[in-house]
C-alpha cells in the first residue's frame, strides 16, 4: 500500500512538472531535395557514369543541421535534423539527376560501346551561415571527372552556392538548402555534359 501511495505521488509530481515547464518541443526531420523541375536528357548520346562520394567533414556526415558565423565555427539546430546525412543524400541526388539525363549509373547497366566516366564528389560544406541576418544556406561541393576509357582526369571544379534565407525559421533554411543543392547539381550536370 505504501508503494502504491509513493507511486501515485510520483505520477502527480511528474504531471505537475510537465505542466509547469510547458510543452516539450518535438524534433523535426527534413529531407534534402533537388528542386529541379525539368531535366533535358542527353540527345543522341549515351554514356556510363559512376558517382563516387568521397569522405566529408565530420559534421557534414551527421544528421544535425549546422549553423555558424564563419568557416571555423559550428553549432547545431536543437530541434531540427536531416532525415539522411547530407554526405549520403547529395550523392544520391546527383546520381538521380544523371539518370534523368539519360546516363547509366550502375555497373550492371554498362555497355562496352558506351563512353565511361567516373565523377568523384565531395561535400565540403553545408551549413546555415549566420554572419549576415537572417543568413544564407552555404553549400560547397568539389568534383573531379575521370574518363575511364583512357583513365585520365578531365577536370576538377568546386561548386559554391550561398542562398539567402527569407526569415529565421528552420523551414526557410531547408528551402534555401534545397534551392542551393539544385543549382549546384544544375551547374555540375552542365559541366560534365561539356566533356561528352
Amino acid at each position: 500500500m505504501r508503494h502504491l501511495f509513493l507511486l501515485s505521488c510520483l505520477l502527480i509530481c511528474c504531471s505537475c512538472t510537465v505542466e509547469l515547464f510547458g510543452k516539450v518541443e518535438s524534433r523535426s526531420y527534413y529531407v534534402l531535395q533537388d528542386k529541379k523541375e525539368s531535366v533535358h536528357p542527353l540527345v543522341g548520346k549515351s554514356a556510363n557514369i559512376t558517382i563516387v562520394d568521397n569522405s566529408s567533414a565530420r559534421y557534414v556526415n551527421g544528421q544535425k543541421i549546422a549553423f555558424g558565423q564563419n568557416s571555423s565555427q559550428r553549432g547545431y539546430y536543437q530541434y531540427a535534423s536531416w532525415f539522411d546525412s547530407p554526405a549520403k543524400r547529395v550523392p544520391f541526388l546527383i546520381r538521380q539527376r544523371f539518370e534523368q539525363l539519360g546516363f547509366s549509373t550502375w555497373l550492371s547497366e554498362r555497355k562496352n560501346e558506351q563512353k565511361s566516366f567516373q565523377l568523384n564528389t565531395e561535400l565540403i560544406d553545408i551549413y546555415h551561415d549566420t554572419s549576415d541576418k537572417p543568413g544564407a544556406a552555404r553549400i560547397v561541393i568539389a568534383a573531379e571527372l575521370i574518363d575511364l576509357t583512357g583513365y585520365q582526369s578531365l577536370g576538377k571544379k568546386t561548386f559554391v552556392q550561398n542562398i539567402k534565407l527569407k526569415d529565421y525559421e528552420v523551414e526557410s533554411a531547408v528551402d534555401s538548402f534545397n534551392v542551393g543543392v539544385a543549382i549546384i547539381i544544375d551547374d555540375l550536370s552542365a559541366w560534365v555534359l561539356g566533356f561528352i
